[in-house]
């Protein structure tokens, strides 16, 4: 496969904030949430970190919000293709 395409760093950061939210939101419950909702999210955290707000790792929470922002809009992708198969 060769090397990764990105950053180790970068999708360890990620990962510490998905880990660090479970005990707080649990496992999945970013599914319930709709793709304006994560953008909306992902905005504040990167209007914070403009201010020089530095309570958390606001790129890497803005980063994780715009992730799963995608995968929500990949998600209604295959659900939207799914239901025109049938």
């Amino acid at each position: 496969m060769g090397k990764p395409l990105l950053p180790e760093e970068a999708i360890i950061a990620l990962e510490n904030v998905m880990i660090e939210a479970v005990p707080k939101h649990g496992m999945d419950s970013w599914r319930g949430q709709d793709l304006d909702y994560h953008l909306m999210r992902a905005e504040r955290h990167i209007q914070k970190r403009a201010m020089g707000d530095n309570t958390e790792d606001h790129l890497a929470h803005a980063a994780c919000r715009l992730l799963l922002a995608l995968a929500q809009r990949e998600s209604a992708a295959k659900s939207q293709e799914g239901a025109e198969k049938r």
